[in-house]
């Protein structure tokens, strides 16, 4: 196994036991929330791609699941786009 792929692994695992011990809550989560949450809590990848393949393995194995609704990205950077919510 590569480094690289020792470092995904690690933060996937880190990752996904973050958003399993996020609050529930009504509203639910952006994935730009989970990631702001998650930076915080010190989980960071060595690639930025690496988020949207989190987001993405915590919503096909149930953890989080896609709503209807969307909500304005709250990073600057973003530019207020629209992002789907999940919730837990």
């Amino acid at each position: 196994m590569t480094k690289t792929t020792k470092t995904t692994a690690k933060f996937m695992d880190r990752g996904l036991q973050a958003i399993k011990s996020l609050r529930r809550r009504k509203s639910g989560y952006t994935g730009q929330e989970i990631r702001v949450t998650l930076e915080e809590q010190g989980i960071k990848p060595k690639h930025y791609n690496a988020w949207g393949a989190l987001i993405n393995k915590a919503s096909m194995d149930g953890i989080l699941k896609l709503t209807d609704d969307v909500r304005s990205a709250i990073l600057p950077q973003s530019k207020g786009r629209q992002l789907s919510v999940y919730t837990r």
